[in-house]
């Protein structure tokens, strides 16, 4: 139920990249301050939305494929969602990756936790020749699905009407059977639910005969390849260590080291000998602060350089297809496929 004020409190759930945060902006504005989850460094954002008079407290939990916590992202939002008990869950589901979405759906659907689906990038789904029943999935999974476009607004009235509508009415959720006598659980697990999945897709998905096949269907095909994925991923990696480490590094390195050397040495010197200071101390300055400052200083093109290409690949949606090829590698050391990505 809603707090003491009155306040519903919202909590959005979705994959990476399913057009979550969108959807938080559009809610709230546009407007919502960043802070983080108490002890990690993961951001956390809070923002308030008023529907037709009524206020909504909206937490944007952090993009998981799973509540099962192999990683911090997802120990905080499945902790969230289980200690604090939202009034409601909006699940963003990206319409044109629906079975991969719904996985997640299944496991919030077991929290008892009032919910519904918002199908972002109905659109693009559309573009691809996919098209959804909404009516008959809402009806296999017992929440409602409301198809959206969050960059516009299109369907948000519609979604957020539903969102009241179920507020206070947990989903009626039988998990699904896992086989007996699989030694792998986890793997069981797994097949039960996606079992329950297709089925659910079959009876609500039309898909085309021939997929449409565009440019960035081909790049998405062979990012994840299963035998060009690897070399794709190692090259796209050495190609940015080249171009941080490189000669285009090394001269972004060499011009920081000019400007400093030939203007900011020299105006600070200027300004040393305008203040009448003695020798050790400019010795002290130029020779001692200033020379370790440079040292350092020097390397901060390469250092943003390697940022700016990450952070590309990050928009890019690379680095989600990355974390994917990545993720049974990085299981048998007891982590998920995006723990690759400090590293």
């Amino acid at each position: 139920m809603a707090d003491n004020k009155g306040i519903l409190r919202l909590a959005l759930a979705g994959n990476p990249n399913s057009g979550k945060t969108t959807l938080f902006n559009r809610l709230t504005g546009f407007a919502a301050p960043v802070g983080n989850w108490p002890g990690v460094t993961v951001e956390k954002l809070e923002g308030t939305a008023v529907f037709r008079g009524k206020t909504v407290k909206v937490t944007d939990l952090p993009g998981i494929y799973s509540l099962i916590p192999y990683s911090s992202d997802e120990a905080i939002a499945g902790g969230y969602l289980k200690k604090e008990k939202p009034d409601l869950i909006i699940d963003v589901v990206d319409a044109s990756n629906l079975e991969r979405n719904l996985y997640l759906t299944t496991q919030l659907m077991e929290l008892n936790i009032p919910m519904v689906i918002a199908l972002s990038m109905s659109d693009t789904a559309k573009r691809r020749g996919i098209l959804i029943n909404c009516e008959r999935l809402s009806l296999f999974l017992g929440i409602k699905a409301v198809p959206i476009r969050a960059a516009d607004g299109t369907g948000i009235n519609s979604l957020m009407e539903e969102a009241f509508s179920a507020a206070g009415k947990p989903p009626r959720f039988t998990p699904p059977a896992m086989p007996s006598g699989c030694a792998d659980k986890d793997l069981s697990y797994a097949d039960a639910r996606y079992k329950y999945i297709r089925a659910a897709v079959s009876k609500s998905v039309k898909f085309p005969d021939k997929p449409p096949s565009g440019a960035t269907d081909k790049i998405d095909a062979a990012a994840t390849n299963r035998f060009l994925a690897f070399p794709v991923f190692f090259a796209i990696m050495a190609a940015i260590f080249i171009v941080t480490f490189g000669p285009p590094g090394e001269a972004l390195v060499a011009l920081a080291g000019r400007l400093l050397d030939r203007v900011l040495r020299p105006a600070a010197a200027a300004l040393l000998n305008a203040a009448g200071a003695g020798d050790f101390v400019k010795r002290l300055v130029l020779g001692g602060v200033f020379a370790g400052i440079s040292s350092v200083v020097k390397f901060l093109p390469q250092i943003a350089l390697l940022f700016l290409l990450t952070s590309f690949l990050e928009d890019s949606g690379y680095m989600a297809r990355a974390a994917f090829i990545m993720d049974a590698p990085m299981r048998r050391i007891g982590l998920s496929g995006r723990a690759f990505v400090p590293l």
